[in-house]
């Protein structure tokens, strides 16, 4: 969740500093794929779509999210004397590619506790 509010306010800081189109592109696409799994948590669907590895699709998410982040955090920190708006958008989504990375590692955490756990039947 708090990722999300991270890549929306990066979003409006590209829009307000006149970032490049791509950067704006990627985060309003990060920020849908963000509410779609916010949704389909809070929902329960992963209960009724259970032919979805829910756990590997996370983490592939969160892998994504943080490389596609992290470059697009990279190449708008590079503005920092041209575009203020567009070097605070760098700096959210540096931090929300922090928060999907550690995601990431969260997950992998939880499917190798699955997999040992004792009752687990494959």
């Amino acid at each position: 969740m708090s990722s999300a509010c991270l890549i929306a306010a990066s979003v409006v800081c590209f829009i307000i500093g006149g970032a490049h189109e791509m950067f704006v592109a990627i985060t309003i696409q990060e920020t849908c794929i963000v509410l779609f799994f916010i949704i389909v948590y809070l929902v329960t669907l992963q209960h009724l779509l259970i032919c979805i590895q829910w756990p590997l699709l996370d983490l592939i998410n969160s892998i994504i999210s943080t490389v596609f982040l992290g470059v697009v955090a990279i190449l708008t920190l590079q503005e920092k004397e041209r575009r203020h708006w567009s070097f605070a958008g760098g700096i959210l989504c540096l931090s929300a590619a922090i928060l999907c990375f550690i995601d990431a590692l969260l997950v992998i955490k939880n499917m190798n506790n699955m997999e040992k756990s004792p009752g687990n039947v494959n």
